[in-house]
């Protein structure tokens, strides 16, 4: 099927590189998932943050999801426990969510 849309852009390291930039400028990109386009921004970026809530028109109290490279990403930014990691060697990679207790910093 042919792209219609002159800003749907196919993967490569070109277009990456160009995401990651917009991101790094706390821009907001579209990021396909299993069914539907996601809207992404930098998480440490309050700009960023601001501009999704009031894009979706999402309530303040209703919480984003924060997705990580890595494990070890993730831990400068929560606490991880033994039940932590017994899941996520079970279950990662999958379809699961977690939901952790954020580091005070």
């Amino acid at each position: 099927m042919k792209n219609i849309y002159s800003n749907i852009f196919k993967f490569n390291n070109i277009n990456l590189a160009k995401a990651i930039n917009y991101l790094k400028k706390n821009h907001l990109i579209a990021v396909p998932t299993e069914t539907v386009y996601g809207l992404a921004g930098n998480a440490y970026s309050k700009k960023a943050i601001k501009k999704i809530y009031n894009l979706k028109n999402r309530p303040k109290f209703n919480p984003l999801i924060i997705h990580y490279f890595n494990y070890k990403d993730l831990s400068n930014d929560v606490i991880l426990d033994k039940n932590f990691f017994k899941l996520y060697k079970h279950f990662c990679p999958g379809p699961l969510t977690f939901i952790l207790k954020k580091k005070k910093n």
